[in-house]
């Protein structure tokens, strides 16, 4: 594992973090539009609003939150599989947002993605060895022979045998689907994987199988993920770093075991709290109400219908980011003075 990994080292030196971000993530911003009108306005949903954070090379930054709070908005975005609708998406100092379709490609072979749903994000007309192949096609990476060896050899890394090259997706059981998904997503060499939900769609035995294997080639090809999911045990094994997602914002930031350890903003506390415990222990956290319209959000913080620490501010105006301690952020009043 990397200097930053499980026990969440800070990066004292300016110079040195310059050396390690591979991604740096400035405003970022997806609105869609529903195609209707409220008093005269078109009607949006902000999936991503105002997201800053960086990525370091060789960890893995987790992106955890509850269904529809943008997570999974954000990995398309970073890749941009969907346009941002404003902000700045940093590769290696290059802005992929300024990027035309030809310069986007060259980038494309060096961050990849791994889908939620092994079975549709795979062709079922096609054979497996030809969807691995298919990004060296694309980039025309190799000749035919040596992109078929490839092929091979990824079979193997990833678990398979070579002799299923000639198969079907419909031949493989769901933990085989995403072992080939993620062969196919290793095919070009990249730097970056984005992992949506990688193994929510897995038998529990089979889940832990897959991450063992994505932290091996990790460690192995010196990969960097961003893992996003909505599972806490399986993140709190796998991560470096987590940001928590609400309603399109970033509402904490920090290094695994400290957001575990001393989870500052509510909704990451009403979250950790929800996590089944073996030994029967209760970690108590009240809400105060419903979750909003993503359609129709109040005024202020997003949070304030479900904070049981709601203040006037928070009903007013919307938090900003703020650093508590070293590489621990948080988007709530309550830690301002701090």
């Amino acid at each position: 594992m990397t200097a930053l990994m499980k026990n969440g080292s800070a990066h004292n030196s300016e110079s040195a973090e310059a050396q390690r971000v591979i991604l740096e993530i400035k405003s970022l911003k997806k609105y869609f539009s529903t195609g209707k009108k409220v008093k005269g306005n078109n009607q949006v949903v902000k999936a991503i609003n105002d997201l800053s954070f960086k990525l370091y090379e060789g960890e893995t930054f987790a992106i955890v939150g509850e269904s529809g709070c943008g997570k999974s908005t954000t990995g398309r975005a970073l890749l941009r599989l969907i346009e941002p609708t404003e902000g700045q998406i940093l590769y290696k100092g290059v802005d992929l947002c300024t990027l035309k379709a030809k310069e986007m490609k060259v980038l494309r072979k060096e961050m990849q993605m791994i889908f939620q749903d092994p079975y549709s994000s795979l062709n079922p007309r096609k054979r497996v060895g030809e969807m691995i192949e298919e990004p060296l096609d694309i980039h025309r990476i190799g000749s035919k022979s040596e992109r078929t060896y490839r092929a091979f050899e990824l079979l193997e890394r990833v678990g398979l045998h070579p002799e299923q090259y000639y198969r079907f997706p419909h031949e493989f059981s769901g933990g085989q689907r995403q072992r080939i998904g993620i062969a196919r997503a290793l095919a070009a060499q990249p730097k970056i994987i984005v992992c949506d939900e990688p193994v929510s769609a897995l038998d529990v035995s089979i889940q832990s199988q897959i991450i063992n294997l994505l932290e091996e080639l990790q460690e192995q090809q010196l990969l960097t993920y961003v893992f996003i999911s909505h599972d806490l045990g399986v993140v709190r094994h796998i991560s470096d770093r987590i940001a928590v997602m609400y309603m399109g914002r970033m509402v904490e930031e920090a290094p695994t075991e400290q957001l575990y350890e001393t989870p500052l903003h509510p909704y990451t506390r009403e979250l950790l709290s929800a996590i089944p415990s073996l030994r029967g222990e209760k970690k108590e956290f009240v809400r105060s109400g419903e979750t909003p319209s993503p359609l129709d959000l109040p005024k202020g913080c997003a949070y304030q219908s479900r904070c049981p620490f709601v203040t006037k501010r928070c009903r007013e105006e919307v938090p900003h980011r703020i650093q508590v301690s070293d590489n621990h952020f948080v988007e709530c009043f309550l830690y301002e003075e701090a």
